[in-house]
């Protein structure tokens, strides 16, 4: 499946290109330092489906641009602390 290739791509990006350290829509991760365990983010992000490795399309990801056929046409990362 196409979809599964690109989504890897984009996950394979965030990680080599410091995404955890990103300035906008990093990954939500688990906190497990008090009883209940909750999702969260050092980043600001308008709406969770932008976070990257969200379970939304990869196309709904922050700085991404599809075409009509849900495929990546534009990545744009600028001033997000690359």
């Amino acid at each position: 499946d196409p979809c599964v290739l690109q989504r890897y791509v984009m996950a394979v990006l965030y990680f080599e290109m410091g995404g955890d350290s990103w300035y906008s829509c990093t990954r939500a991760v688990e906190d497990v330092s008090n009883s209940n365990s909750t999702l969260t983010s050092v980043s600001t992000c308008v709406d969770s489906s932008k976070r990257y490795l969200s379970s939304a399309n990869e196309c709904e990801w922050f700085g991404l641009t599809c075409n009509d056929i849900e495929k990546i046409t534009h990545i744009r990362l600028d001033e997000n602390n690359l």
